[in-house]
């Protein structure tokens, strides 16, 4: 595939985010991906974020959650957020249109906003993919990690 093509391709990815009570078919949708993907998404995390394909279908989503981390608020002395999330990737739609990036950028997003209004508040997710756990923790993302695994998944943060 020339460039040309792959950027076209990354073009055609949609990301948009949702209310899950209402849009409930899309919710259940990146539901069924994480099923089909062996991604087991914390019980309280929910898609928020969904890439949708040309044509309208879901191909991926990000589950996420915030709250108070009581943990790092008392280490520093003020209240503190825990912003967590999940991505998953249909199988069909991985590799080429950089879906998974674009919903973790997303929820990089989704993450500053809240920080914005509510103060400090960090990132903490669970890599599965090694390759990606690596990547994330180039400078150009900017992750840490909290624990890393034999396996090559680790568990990263990001203030």
């Amino acid at each position: 595939m020339d460039f040309k093509t792959f950027i076209l391709l990354s073009e055609s990815v949609e990301i948009r985010h949702i209310d899950p009570e209402e849009d409930w078919e899309d919710a259940s949708r990146a539901e069924a991906i994480a099923t089909i993907s062996g991604i087991r998404t914390g019980r309280d995390k929910e898609p928020r974020i969904i890439a949708y394909d040309e044509n309208g279908e879901v191909v991926g989503a990000a589950f996420t959650s915030v709250g108070h981390d009581s943990e790092f608020s008392s280490h520093l002395g003020e209240p503190v957020h825990r912003y967590e999330f999940d991505v998953v990737v249909h199988p069909k739609a991985r590799g080429t249109d950089l879906v998974g990036i674009k919903l973790i950028r997303a929820a990089e997003q989704d993450k500053r906003n809240f920080e914005a209004e509510m103060g400090k508040t960090f990132s903490r997710l669970w890599v599965v993919n090694p390759k990606l756990a690596k990547l994330l923790q180039t400078k150009k993302f900017g992750y840490e990690a909290e624990s890393e695994y034999k396996d090559g998944t680790a568990h990263l943060l990001k203030w």
